[in-house]
């Protein structure tokens, strides 16, 4: 025979929506798709199996799964014209989200020869996993004088991940643009052609783990009676007051064209805190099952600024030619765990200290000098820093895996209004990346 591996995937998109114009100033749409994914793996080690003896019976593998996620959504859009050059834009929905996971393995060895079926079972696993989202959301506008604009939007979700005592999380956000070069007081410069200054707030969340806030158990084979039966025992304590992280964020900025919009600058400051943060908290082995539970204790904030420069340096009937300067710093920061029993969070050279950035990475310190004076550092001339107990104390920060800075340059250059070529050069810094192919070297 043959050995074999082969994977057959199929995927299906599709959607549908309907729109209803009643009236000119209320506008519905409704839409539903679904985007599913079916994957079947097979793999065959035929009899004799291979050389070194392992599988001398040969091996049958198959594994099928199936991803499908079903969207569906209606909505509303109310756009009038109010007295004083006012106008307002109104907007209702709801949505509905499901995503299911199921996969199925199974393998098994025993192939006679010329043939693809096995004869014994080596190991049979399942797996299905669902979530579900109901939200509803409503926002509301109002434009002044076609200078001010003023928002406001909340929204409300229920999600199967949350614990049983949760209920609708509550999402509101506000925001507020003025075009102050609009303004007739406003000094009327030919060299500022454009002006807004913007502020906003906003909620948003991210849900826990699908199975993070229910109960689970795991089958496991027990001695009752002098008999073998089957027994359950708790794999997962679940949380029933387990809800999705929190963040809050606040942004200002403004908006500046100069000679004609030929050059622009859009600049923004924001604070963001995450609040609520999923923490795995260890439990006693008095418990006997689990050694951990999740709950929402954590506080992470990150802070920065972005920038963005545009100049349009050419401007002709035949050629366009355009540039763009990207800036953007973050500070991130674990602002506390929420509980001070809980141990330092580590994986691998990783950790979650308060304080610091999340996974920053931690180690030994170390010192050395040239005893010999020979110009050469040799490994007795190094030492290490002992840990006691893996306290944090003992270790040093070494830096973060996520970049303080981003920069971005992008050129552009369009041809006849048909033809356009386009590039870019991008940096991060402030950040690093642990080198395992060294440490595997080195080992």
């Amino acid at each position: 025979g043959w050995w074999m591996n082969q994977e057959n995937l199929r995927r299906f998109v599709g959607s549908i929506g309907a729109d209803w114009t009643p009236t000119h100033w209320i506008r519905f749409n409704a839409v539903a798709g679904i985007d599913q994914v079916n994957r079947f793996e097979l793999s065959t080690i035929p009899v004799p199996g291979l050389a070194d003896g392992f599988f001398a019976e040969g091996l049958r593998e198959q594994y099928r799964t199936q991803d499908r996620e079903f969207t569906t959504s209606l909505n509303a859009n109310i756009n009038r014209a109010l007295p004083s050059s006012i106008n307002s834009t109104a907007a209702l929905g709801v949505q509905y989200n499901e995503t299911t996971n199921d996969w199925t393995y199974a393998a098994g060895s025993g192939l006679a020869p010329g043939t693809l079926q096995s004869s014994e079972a080596i190991s049979v696993q399942e797996f299905f996993g669902e979530t579900k989202l109901f939200g509803v959301y409503a926002s509301q506008q109002f434009a002044l004088w076609a200078r001010l604009f003023l928002s406001a939007a909340v929204r409300g979700d229920q999600n199967s991940a949350f614990g049983d005592n949760i209920g609708f999380v509550v999402y509101p956000a506000f925001s507020a643009s003025w075009v102050v070069r609009e303004e007739p007081w406003f000094p009327q410069f030919d060299a500022i052609s454009m002006l807004r200054l913007r502020a906003a707030y906003g909620a948003s969340g991210q849900r826990p783990g699908r199975l993070s806030a229910v109960r689970t158990y795991d089958a496991q084979a027990v001695t009752l009676d002098e008999a073998i039966s089957s027994a359950f025992v708790v794999s997962n304590a679940g949380n029933p007051d387990l809800t999705g992280e929190m963040s809050r964020e606040i942004e200002v900025g403004f908006d500046a064209g100069f000679l004609n919009d030929r050059l622009s600058l859009e600049l923004t400051h924001y604070n963001k805190t995450t609040q609520d943060a999923l923490v795995a908290r260890p439990l006693p082995p008095s418990v006997g099952g689990p050694v951990s539970q999740f709950f929402n204790l954590g506080e992470v904030n990150n802070r920065g600024w972005e920038a963005t420069l545009n100049l349009d340096a050419l401007r002709r009937t035949n050629v366009d030619l355009h540039f763009a300067v990207n800036f953007a710093a973050n500070k991130n920061k674990l602002v506390a765990y929420g509980d001070t029993t809980i141990p330092p969070i580590t994986i691998g050279t990783q950790r979650h200290i308060e304080g610091y950035p999340l996974g920053g990475y931690w180690s030994q310190r170390y010192h050395y000098a040239d005893d010999n004076n020979d110009g050469i550092i040799q490994p007795t001339e190094v030492a290490l820093d002992s840990i006691q107990d893996d306290e944090e104390d003992d270790l040093s920060y070494f830096g973060q895996p996520f970049p303080t800075h981003e920069l971005s340059f992008n050129a552009d250059v369009t041809l006849f209004g048909m033809f356009r070529l386009s590039g870019q050069l991008d940096h991060k810094g402030g950040h690093k990346l642990f080198n395992w192919a060294g440490r595997l070297r080195c080992a």
